[in-house]
């Protein structure tokens, strides 16, 4: 087997892999910003005892229904 071939049999099974890779890195960091930002909400709820808004600029805090 001459160079030209091993080094297109290496490249052939080397990019797919670093494609997944990078997909599933994306895939991972999507899954953790939805995580961090319901563990801050979740956290602001705890802390103030009221929903925190949607994330807008014009967010604000809304206080719970009393029982």
């Amino acid at each position: 087997m001459n160079f030209t071939k091993l080094f297109l049999s290496i490249m052939a099974v080397a990019i797919p892999a670093v494609l997944g890779y990078n997909a599933l890195v994306r895939g991972n960091k999507s899954i953790l910003t939805k995580l961090n930002r319901f563990a801050h909400d979740l956290h602001a709820y705890f802390v103030t005892g009221a929903r925190v808004g949607n994330g807008s600029s014009q967010a604000k805090i809304i206080p719970m229904k009393k029982a």
